[in-house]
């Protein structure tokens, strides 16, 4: 014979009793699987339950006998309580004392030949059965139960997720063995410009199972949910996370929620609402410095839906050359749009720690460290706006090499590209995307 292996689901509890009466009968559910993973199907089998007190070896205060039939899945479904009593009596059982297991024997033929022994911890006190002999249980909000120093086996009220938790030793959870609700808050609503905002969340709890899922979502209605397709998904291990909404109208009423997820399902933060400004300009401040440029149709990166572009740092207080080496060939650097950060990590690489590309990757400005020195045509294009910019008749050092020698400034007031020796010195603007 083959040997099997039992999967477990949650015990709940089933009452066939009057309302009035404590319930009887807890239901029960196992899959049986044989060594290579597969149910064992349509089969009758002999089972013997056991409950121990105390321990997995500990006493048999009940055991019963039964004989179910596993359905197409391998699933076979009893109630405790309802089978041949073998030891003790299941109405009578004390629940509020101790800690209690269940033993599962199975004989594959339908018999008391036991083969398949399986034990595990009855992490669950019945609650409606407890509740009946115990009185009413002291109530917390989640916060507040958060706050208790718990001994094992301890049951509250939460009245935050309206359901009866106990503690079992390690972590909270809901009479019913699931985890315990998610406890977060929506935060940090910032950056608010007539097409995106910055939101975010903060997790206080999680339910005493691993977030899966988090970020935020928002609506034109109150109450967003994560089945909307406008919402985020952040996937660092931070218990703060902040998160960029995107695609927003001018002169719009939003409602964002932060949102977790895990075992147990989805929970939400408080409810935000705000109102994006009626439109967004060149110049405006945002995101440590101001915006220079939207990205237009044709150029590398445009998305209709979401606005992309430029911001423009404050320019670095003294005047650096490109580099340290003089006469070394980068070789990668390249002018267009989109390419001024690649070229600012080449440039790093291959030269040394000075100069203007070693500024901007530096920089820590606005909260912002995501700086770098732009290509030529990024300069060209935030050069169109010098007047609203205030950047007068400046120039500014480019991350595009000419050649070992030489590198390419731009001059805002007419947007030309010039050559200069690496060693001749510039201030530099520092630039980032969003």
């Amino acid at each position: 014979m083959k040997k099997l292996s039992i999967i477990f689901f949650v015990i709940n509890l089933s009452t066939s009793l009057l309302l009035s009466q404590v319930p009887q009968k807890m239901s029960y559910q196992a899959v049986v699987r044989n060594t290579s993973g597969n149910p064992i199907v349509n089969t009758m089998v002999g089972i013997k339950i056991s409950i121990l007190q105390e321990s997995a070896s500990g006493t048999t205060i009940y055991a019963e006998t039964q004989t179910p039939t596993s359905n197409q899945n391998g699933l076979i479904s009893i109630e405790i309580g309802s089978g041949s009593p073998v030891v003790g009596t299941f109405s009578v059982i004390n629940w509020q004392t101790g800690v209690f297991f269940i033993k599962t024997e199975i004989d594959l033929l339908g018999g008391s030949n036991y083969t398949i022994t399986s034990t595990t911890q009855l992490l669950s006190v019945p609650y409606s059965i407890y509740s009946k002999t115990s009185g009413s249980l002291p109530c917390y909000t989640q916060a507040e139960r958060d706050l208790l120093v718990p001994s094992e086996g301890i049951v509250v009220f939460n009245k935050t997720s309206k359901k009866p938790n106990y503690y079992d030793g390690t972590i909270w959870r809901n009479y019913d063995n699931t985890i315990t609700t998610i406890n977060l808050t929506t935060t940090g609503l910032s950056s608010v410009t007539s097409f995106s905002a910055d939101c975010g969340g903060t997790i206080i709890s999680d339910g005493g199972s691993t977030i899966t899922t988090k970020g935020v979502c928002w609506s034109t209605s109150s109450n967003p949910t994560i089945n909307l397709a406008t919402r985020t998904t952040e996937i660092n291990d931070s218990k703060t996370f902040t998160s960029l909404l995107t695609g927003l109208s001018g002169n719009t009423t939003y409602y964002v929620r932060a949102y977790a997820t895990n075992s147990a399902g989805t929970d939400y933060g408080n409810e935000i609402v705000f109102t994006t400004p009626i439109s967004s300009s060149i110049g405006d401040v945002f995101k440590g410095g101001k915006i220079a440029y939207f990205l237009q149709t044709g150029d590398s990166g445009y998305d209709p839906n979401i606005r992309h572009g430029l911001i423009i740092g404050n320019r670095n207080l003294t005047s650096t050359g490109w580099g340290c080496d003089n006469t070394t060939l980068i070789g990668t650097t390249l002018t267009t749009l989109g390419s001024g950060l690649s070229n600012t990590n080449s440039i790093i690489l291959n030269s040394c720690s000075q100069g203007a590309a070693y500024y901007c990757a530096n920089l820590v400005q606005g909260g912002y460290n995501d700086w770098f020195l732009p290509s030529v045509d990024e300069l060209k294009k935030i050069s169109t706006n010098y007047v609203v910019l205030n950047l007068g008749n400046n120039n500014s050092w480019s991350s595009t090499e000419k050649d070992a020698n030489n590198a390419w400034y731009v001059n805002f007031m007419n947007g030309q590209q010039y050559s200069w020796g690496k060693e001749g010195t510039f201030y530099t603007y520092p630039i980032r995307t969003f």
